[in-house]
């Protein structure tokens, strides 16, 4: 039993790393941003200082060379970020840790999150020194050739040299701007993706200006009676909120008697005009700033937020918060820990580092945690925070990943013939039961963080395949032990896995959903039955692959009794939950589109489907279809489910949550070529063969 065994599951092992060779889909997966426009009575003379200033020659290039020179001369250190990266953050309209902010910006700008908490530290406390880091992306060769960018190796740009090349190409951003969306070609899609990521990274970049000490300090000697009290330090905008009205006053008295000429001022002189210049930039700088929302809104009903609530008056950025008045005492308390953060991290203070990180935390949870919104109607969960964190740097799925490859290495060891093929077997079980473990554990974290099933998106549709497929593999070999299901198990969900991580690259995978998308139910009946569907289809389209690989092996078109009884047994199983679904579907679009069948094209995918194998399966009931047509038939399944799950988001039309796609049609219409090739060439040789035989 153990040879034959083995001979099947080595046997699929061939055909499986076959069929992962050519079929890895590959489907790439757009900020929100608000401006605080906000006035309050020192505005103008603000805006007066600026505009004086910048006519005696002082740009922000100026301060900028300031800034990154006191900076390079001081790099800090790399301090303990276990409580920072709890703090909670309003991003892309969830609650989330501050782990998985600096993972979703760094992913969404590079396509990599390695190394993010450091990338996010040295972004928003050095930012003089950030924007010299290369972290966005650019691999198209004529966008890079647009923008006039050298090609390199790492393809990844700094901000500054991404921001200078688009500022040369204003026109050009412009024309595209005015030209409908759906005209535009690949590269004009691809520049505006990466004038979009400049803007995002330029908003983190500013996010925590108020609080950073800027590159001027006033000398002892020269500076007026007022400000006696901050000569010779280095100070913060939130600082300079106390004086700004009597800088802006001598300022405006120094124009007025010296002109514009900034090199016959003093040097006492210029330095206010430097500081006034940064105060000033720093602010409107800051009524843009929206993408680091870490500062609950106090001033919100507790009781309920219902429709009057929206994302600009939940939780709010620091620029935010000061430019609005939306301050509380609680908050300026959390304004004085930034504060210290911020000055712990330029001072090289770890000791005054961890102890602010945890007093935020603990001030923003304990705030937050009574705050009813429309993104936490219990309160902030704090619990999920910590799982999100642990799920981020445990990563589960990529452990799964590597205990079900460690399976099948032990499978085709055990293949080869080995003296101790009982053992192998032993250790790919025990390896596949523990990926499944992690597995299964993985999306139960992202169900629990999300309050919801645990399927919405495309990239959640794999995983969970990937689960089902290899549950149902350890399920059908305790019942029969063949090694034929670990092998399938085991090389699925490695396949799925690798398909998952090509569709998890850009931003964050915790997606939030449209309102008539989000309804726990449904996703939990329609959705779950559907992409189960999936699963059996994979499941019985490997196994007539098998099958048809053993006919040629025969030599003829007869049929393993067993093995094509589980074909169709598992065939029934996909028919049952397509099906299933697919009235369910119909049912939740008449609740929530008031019609229960549109032609839409996941409708139609999800009906393809069950049209197919009713049709299959039904030619081999009556009869009108011998078992080597019905085998490929079930075979060609894969190309079904192919069009249906992937396909129709080519399309970039319907109503449906999985995100639409314009690449990679040339990989799926490659992939369904080259199955009807490779299915075609398995009937003649098979037919072929019988033919020779009946001669003989």
């Amino acid at each position: 039993m153990h040879k034959t065994a083995v001979k099947s599951a080595n046997s699929l092992s061939c055909i499986l790393c076959a069929v992962l060779i050519y079929t890895v889909i590959v489907i790439t997966s757009v900020t929100y941003t608000t401006s605080a426009r906000a006035q309050d009575k020192s505005q103008d003379h603000l805006d007066t200082a600026k505009t004086s200033i910048s006519e005696i020659g002082i740009t922000t290039t100026d301060i900028a060379e300031k800034q990154e020179a006191k900076t390079d001369t001081a790099k800090t250190k790399i301090y303990s970020t276990t409580a920072f990266a709890q703090i909670p953050i309003l991003h892309d309209g969830r609650l989330k840790p501050m782990d998985s902010f600096a993972r979703a910006i760094l992913k969404e700008l590079s396509g990599s999150d390695n190394g993010a908490m450091e990338w996010l530290l040295e972004s928003i406390f050095n930012p003089a020194f950030g924007e010299a880091v290369p972290v966005i992306k650019i691999s198209n060769p004529d966008v890079l050739n647009l923008l006039e960018l050298k090609k390199r190796k790492s393809k990844l740009f700094s901000y500054r040299e991404v921001a200078a090349a688009l500022r040369q190409k204003e026109d050009i951003l412009i024309s595209i701007s005015k030209t409908p969306q759906e005209n535009w070609t690949k590269s004009q899609k691809l520049l505006v993706q990466i004038q979009q990521k400049a803007i995002t990274l330029g908003d983190l970049l500013g996010s925590m200006g108020l609080f950073l000490p800027l590159a001027i300090e006033l000398p002892a000697e020269g500076i007026p009676a007022p400000l006696d009290a901050y000569t010779g330090q280095t100070l913060t905008y939130m600082q300079i909120l106390k004086f700004r009205e009597t800088l802006d006053n001598e300022v405006a008295k120094i124009i007025k008697d010296k002109g514009n000429d900034i090199q016959t001022y003093t040097p006492a002189e210029q330095a206010l005009s430097y500081l006034a210049f940064s105060a000033a930039s720093l602010r409107q700088a800051g009524m843009n700033s929206s993408i680091f929302r870490v500062i609950p809104d106090l001033s919100q009903s507790t009781g309920n937020s219902s429709a009057q609530s929206t994302e600009q008056n939940e939780w709010q950025s620091p620029w935010f918060t000061i430019l609005s008045g939306k301050g509380t005492p609680q908050t300026t308390q959390i304004f004085q820990n930034w504060q210290k953060l911020a000055l712990a991290y330029h001072s090289n203070d770890p000791d005054t580092w961890n102890t602010a990180s945890a007093i935020i935390y603990n001030d923003t949870v304990k705030i937050a945690a009574n705050i009813k919104t429309q993104y936490a109607q219990s309160g902030l969960r704090i619990l999920s925070l910590t799982t999100e964190l642990y799920y981020n740097q445990i990563k589960p799925f990529t452990i799964s990943i590597v205990f079900y490859g460690f399976a099948l290495l032990m499978l085709i060891i055990a293949g080869l013939k080995t003296t101790h093929t009982a053992t192998t077997i032993k250790a790919s079980t025990l390896f596949l039961c523990i990926g499944a473990v992690f597995h299964f554990a993985g999306i139960a974290a992202r169900v629990y963080i999300l309050s919801r099933p645990p399927v919405t998106t495309l990239y959640e549709s794999i995983i969970f395949v990937g689960l089902i497929a290899v549950l149902y593999g350890l399920w059908a070999y305790s019942k029969d032990k063949n090694t034929l299901w670990l092998a399938l198990a085991s090389a699925t969900g490695i396949f799925l896995h690798i398909l998952g991580f090509s569709h998890d690259q850009d931003g964050d995978s915790f997606l939030m959903l449209t309102a008539v998308l989000n309804t726990n139910f449904w996703l939990a009946t329609h959705v779950i039955c559907i992409t189960t569907g999936y699963a059996f289809c994979l499941i019985t389209s490997l196994l007539a692959h098998y099958n048809l690989f053993e006919m040629i092996k025969r030599k003829n078109s007869k049929t393993n009794t067993v093995s094509f009884k589980n074909l169709h047994g598992a065939a029934l199983l996909a028919l049952l939950f397509s099906a299933t679904g697919t009235v369910l579907g119909g049912i939740w679009a008449d609740q929530s589109w008031g019609r229960f069948w549109g032609w839409d094209p996941k409708e139609n995918g999800a009906l393809l489907i069950v049209l197919w194998l009713i049709w299959v399966l039904h030619g081999r009931i009556s009869g009108q279809l011998k078992p080597i047509w019905v085998t490929a038939g079930l075979a060609y399944l894969s190309v079904i489910v192919a069009l249906s799950w992937f396909g129709v988001n080519l399309l970039s039309v319907g109503l449906h949550a999985y995100g639409f796609t314009d690449s990679a049609a040339w990989i799926l219409g490659g992939f369904a070529a080259i199955e009807t090739i490779l299915l075609s060439c398995a009937i003649v040789v098979i037919h072929q063969r019988e033919k020779t035989s009946h001669a003989h």
